[in-house]
């Protein structure tokens, strides 16, 4: 029978530690359990909420593999008196062992740039920056065919299942592409970058509002999907992906049912 630490190595062949950001504070790897343990059924996540703790407890999973990190600012207890606390404490008293996988996910090949990129059907895809050991932050990939941002507005709508995203319209067709899943939009670096590889347009989540501005000013179209969609459409690659690996063995990997949208 597989233990926590066998799925933990995989995890590190899917989603390398070296991919770690490093020009950013992460925190990544196995968070709760203990790496003995033994596995036989895990629940792959967006966020390690309530919701999907209690339905590892109901499904009988021993393991919680989430992109986001249960834990992600620094914490000095662990105890019921705190939300984080409270949830840690359930896990382990339910025997249930949490793996996140952050920015490595994010940016090994393969992981969700890459995903976005094929969702958004870009071709000769490239990393928009390198850091550390050669490793790719962001992608910038090429469309078929120019778009005027309201059709690129609604690809990218389309691909995520997203309702809310939006557009920053820069006049401009849509053609040359900077991906950045998730939570690229908190400064103007991307745009900066964007401008740098003279590429045109920019997909991108939680976007400020001078970001936006920045954008407009610089001609670059900026499409915004949320944050939850732009990563959460991939969980399910995430179960084929581990599912395939594991096949040999006698263990179940599924995708939470209980987690949903925050912000709908």
């Amino acid at each position: 029978m597989l233990k926590v630490k066998d799925i933990v190595s995989v995890m590190e062949e899917v989603a390398p530690l070296s991919c770690v950001y490093t020009d950013e504070y992460d925190n990544v790897g196995l968070l709760v359990g203990d790496e003995d343990d033994a596995v036989s059924k895990i629940i792959c996540c967006l966020d390690v909420t309530n919701e999907v703790i209690d339905e590892a407890i109901t499904l009988k999973a021993d393991m919680i593999i989430s992109h986001h990190p249960i834990i992600f600012a620094p914490i000095r207890s662990v105890s019921s008196c705190t939300i984080t606390g409270r949830k840690i404490v359930k896990a382990i008293k339910n025997g249930i062992s949490v793996y996140s996988a952050h920015t490595n996910l994010d940016f090994s090949d393969g992981g969700i740039n890459d995903a976005v990129c094929r969702a958004l059907s870009l071709t000769h895809v490239k990393n928009l920056l390198t850091y550390g050991d050669n490793k790719g932050f962001g992608r910038v990939g090429i469309l078929a065919a120019s778009l005027s941002g309201e059709q690129f507005r609604q690809k990218v709508a389309s691909a995520f299942n997203d309702e809310h995203v939006l557009l920053a319209e820069s006049g401009n067709l849509c053609k040359k592409v900077v991906v950045v899943n998730g939570g690229g939009g908190g400064n103007e670096d991307i745009i900066n970058q964007a401008l740098a590889c003279g590429a045109d347009t920019v997909v991108t989540g939680d976007v400020k509002h001078h970001v936006a501005v920045y954008a407009k000013d610089a001609k670059i179209t900026l499409i915004e999907p949320q944050h939850y969609t732009m990563e959460y459409f991939y969980i399910a690659e995430l179960v084929k992906v581990l599912s395939e690996k594991t096949k040999q063995f006698n263990i179940q990997i599924i995708q939470s049912r209980s987690e949903s949208n925050p912000r709908k």
